[in-house]
């Protein structure tokens, strides 16, 4: 699925049905306003990424990059083993990057600033090729991103 091109964003929520596109390969819907009921200064944020997005384990590009998606970002994902690209930057996520995002081994690109993310980097994302890790911005607006995991355990030593 790529909707870089579309004339109108979509907006709504990313349906927990996705799960049966279990074949998907690519998912690529950066630049719309999913997370919302409507486009424009009216648009009442109501949606996240579905826990459902772990089952597609096939999946080599979840891009949903500059949309308008709430919450935290799912465990989940965790399970995409085949995943080369992580691209969630310019959302409104919160909370911690989930430890399981280690797991992701084949993942080459990643991309999560922009967003309200706290706590630590898991270390093993460090290594990635490409990666906007250091932009990644605490939710209180601390313009020194978050530090590594191992880093953050130094500290409270």
């Amino acid at each position: 699925m790529d909707n870089n091109t579309a004339p109108d964003p979509l907006t709504g929520v990313i349906p927990p049905e996705i799960k049966h596109l279990a074949k998907l390969l690519n998912l690529k819907l950066s630049n719309n306003m999913l997370g919302s009921d409507m486009v424009g200064d009216d648009a009442m944020p109501y949606g996240g990424i579905p826990d459902e997005i772990g089952t597609l384990t096939d999946l080599k590009t979840l891009q949903l990059d500059g949309n308008n998606l709430h919450g935290e970002i799912p465990p989940e994902i965790g399970n995409l083993t085949n995943l080369k690209a992580l691209l969630l930057a310019d959302n409104v996520l919160t909370g911690m990057i989930p430890p399981e995002l280690a797991m992701l081994e084949k993942l080459a690109n990643i991309s999560l600033s922009g967003n309200m993310l706290e706590g630590c980097i898991p270390d093993a994302l460090e290594g990635i090729e490409k990666h906007d890790l250091a932009m990644i911005k605490r939710s209180d607006s601390n313009t020194d991103g978050l530090p590594l995991c191992s880093e953050s355990d130094d500290l409270e030593e």
